[in-house]
């Protein structure tokens, strides 16, 4: 009897612990999920109504979004006017949209709201009630690239709307005027006048170099007085500004440089992608080392070099260079090509090469063997080594004297009293990119 009841109570302990293992696991698992489902929630959008204005059966307005998470699904951002009765809907992009709804009801109160889904449907970003009045003005309902966005000059069309139920204008006129990305204040303005029964205009013949556009639709009143009816500024397409260039091709390699914007908050970063004809032969990526200065603006203070190795000799390729960055204007993560850069390796070669210690100096004899003569040059390169930059004191180059199928040279290379290291090679009369160190003394 004694060995049952103490039986019981272990099983009753058993049973105590698993329940409570039970509820313990419970709560680890949960809390775990919850920490997961907050970490993959993206930021949400920002959406604001800038401006509203309301005329007799009129609504114009200008709302800016941004989506630096790209929570948005494609497509689905959208202004919806409603009442009681109606619902109107257009379609909408980010950055700054300009509208307007009208065939509306007079002295009808409606709500202007922005949408999107963000993948649990449309939500309301945000919303503003206004109605509908009799009453004067303007508004500017439209702005519209013309040109592609790769032109040098932009022309842009400029809708607008005027409501003028008293006769209070007797002209009106679109003035404009912009501004660089450094610059504070707008200038080089000009005005356009506006002819009745009009709509819209164009603007033509704008620098498409990241330049911020005033717009001002004005009225002159019959005493003369010029009234703004409507303001509002744009951006030009933001144009991300980088050069990638090729540094050396040899017999199997290339390297190259990348030189980007570097303006704050752009985060660029590069994608690399060599191609033999129609096939990928390697990828690879980078990103820029961007520092401040002392005024606080970030700048790059040098270009690592990006190689690519075990190429075939004499051999056609190309490198794709693609970047991604976070537009400005609309805070959103975006891709393009920056260039295509062609090459040809050299063909295979071979040398000797004998370097003599003549105390002060250095005796350099190099033969190579490179039946197409495409190395034609000997040179070298005196850097002076210092702990922040190692930088060129003295160069020279040397014809080769020709016997028979192999050409040499011999040369003589002074010894420094600072640090330095000198770099041996040979290289490529027409072409800076063609080069190869054949060796490097250091001292």
């Amino acid at each position: 009897m004694l060995r049952k009841n103490k039986y019981q109570e272990q099983r009753q302990k058993i049973s105590r612990f698993q329940a409570l293992k039970s509820i313990f696991s419970s709560f680890v698992l949960t809390t775990t999920a919850i920490v997961i489902a907050v970490i993959v929630i993206p930021k949400s959008p920002v959406a604001k109504i800038d401006d509203v204005k309301a005329f007799t059966n009129a609504i114009a307005y200008s709302v800016t979004i941004t989506d630096s998470d790209n929570a948005i699904i494609e497509g689905s951002l959208q202004l919806v006017l409603e009442n009681q009765f109606d619902e109107y809907n257009q379609s909408a992009n980010l950055g700054v949209n300009t509208g307007i709804f009208d065939s509306l009801d007079p002295n009808t109160e409606y709500t202007l709201k922005i949408m999107a889904d963000k993948g649990f449907g449309l939500e309301v970003l945000d919303k503003l009630k206004i109605e509908t009045m009799e009453v004067s003005g303007g508004a500017i309902t439209g702005i519209n690239l013309l040109t592609p966005d790769t032109e040098y000059l932009l022309d842009y069309q400029i809708n607008y709307y005027i409501s003028d139920p008293f006769s209070e204008y007797q002209s009106l006129q679109i003035s404009y005027g912009y501004r660089y990305s450094d610059e504070y204040d707008f200038d080089n303005f000009q005005t356009i006048a506006l002819m009745n029964g009009d709509t819209s205009i164009t603007i033509p013949q704008l620098f498409n170099n990241n330049i911020e556009v005033l717009l001002r639709l004005e009225a002159i009143t019959y005493d003369l007085n010029t009234i703004t009816l409507d303001e509002i500024s744009y951006f030009t397409p933001y144009q991300f500004y980088g050069e990638a260039y090729i540094d050396q091709v040899t017999n199997n390699s290339v390297s190259l440089s990348i030189w980007s914007e570097t303006e704050e908050d752009i985060n660029p970063s590069f994608e690399l992608v060599l191609m033999e004809s129609y096939y990928e032969v390697a990828r690879k990526t980078y990103t820029p080392p961007i520092t401040s200065s002392s005024f606080g603006q970030p700048f790059q203070m040098e270009a690592d070099l990006i190689l690519f190795e075990r190429l075939k000799a004499d051999t056609d390729y190309s490198i794709r260079v693609l970047v991604t960055y976070i537009n400005p204007y609309n805070k959103n993560q975006e891709t393009k090509e920056l260039s295509v850069l062609e090459f040809t390796t050299s063909k295979d070669y071979s040398y000797d090469l004998s370097i003599e210690d003549l105390g002060d100096s250095y005796r350099i004899t190099i033969v190579l063997d490179d039946p197409e003569d495409f190395y034609d040059l000997a040179y070298y390169r005196i850097y002076r080594l210092d702990d922040s930059y190692d930088y060129v004191v003295e160069y020279n180059t040397y014809q080769w004297n020709y016997v028979n199928d192999t050409k040499s040279v011999t040369f003589v290379v002074n010894k420094q009293v600072f640090e330095f290291r000198i770099n041996i090679g040979i290289s490529n009369s027409q072409s800076y990119n063609y080069y190869i160190v054949l060796d490097k003394i250091e001292e």
